[in-house]
């Protein structure tokens, strides 16, 4: 008879817990058709965040920005709100609008649902 340790047991567990923390990218498209990225956050993190600017819609959604928006690889494209600052306002609008669709709906199942 065959004798399993400990060690071996977790290591599934183990790997699933680690794929399903790994961030994931959305892809979102805007209204000119460039396509960009989310990067999700661990629920802490975005209670954190809600909890530290909440009251402040536009420094929640500059922060938001310098978290979520990445590029195709992963990427940061905002490393500090003073760059997203640099946006135009028709522009941070707009990724404001689709930040806040991808943060209703984060699946994207809604959009398929309408007509």
């Amino acid at each position: 008879m065959s004798k399993t340790t400990n060690t071996e047991q977790p290591k599934p567990a183990l790997t699933l817990l680690q794929k399903l923390s790994k961030p994931r990218l959305t892809k979102r498209t805007l209204e000119d058709g460039t396509d960009i990225y989310l990067q999700g956050m661990a629920l802490n993190q975005y209670d954190a965040l809600v909890e530290d600017h909440g009251s402040n819609l536009n420094m929640l959604i500059k922060q938001g920005l310098v978290h979520w928006l990445r590029d195709e690889n992963g990427e940061q494209v905002f490393l500090k709100t003073e760059d997203v600052e640099q946006l135009d306002l028709v522009m941070l609008n707009e990724l404001s609008e689709v930040i806040l669709g991808w943060l209703q709906d984060p699946l994207g199942k809604k959009k398929t649902t309408e007509s």
